[in-house]
């Protein structure tokens, strides 16, 4: 399995996310923020992503094609349907700790989206 390691260019960025909904996880994209994906080629396996805030890492999960047939058992989206954040698939095979409720990135997303 891959890593995600840390590009010096980010896939996106804040100004490409339209909202940032905290309790159902999902992010939603400015239309500049989706045009990014429309050339992207997701592999099946998926690709290893690293969310950050202000530089620093928050945790990693898996961008994940639409058309894949594997299970993901980590933090997952499907940037070009929903953009929800996932963790665990099928429910109950989890793997690890569910990282996506980080105290650092819940207080920057609920003032920065008024929630």
């Amino acid at each position: 399995m891959e890593t995600a390691k840390m590009e010096s260019v980010p896939i996106i960025n804040e100004e490409d996310i339209k909202h940032f909904n905290w309790k159902n996880q999902q992010i939603i994209l400015t239309e500049k923020g989706k045009h990014k994906f429309t050339d992207m080629k997701i592999p099946l396996s998926g690709l290893p992503i690293v969310m950050t805030l202000n530089g620093r890492k928050i945790y990693s999960l898996w961008f994940w094609n639409v058309f894949s047939s594997f299970g993901c058992d980590r933090v997952f989206t499907f940037p070009t349907i929903d953009f929800k954040i996932q963790f665990g698939l099928p429910k109950n095979y989890s793997f690890g700790t569910d990282p996506r409720f980080n105290k650092k990135l819940r207080e920057y997303v609920v003032s920065k989206y008024n929630q």
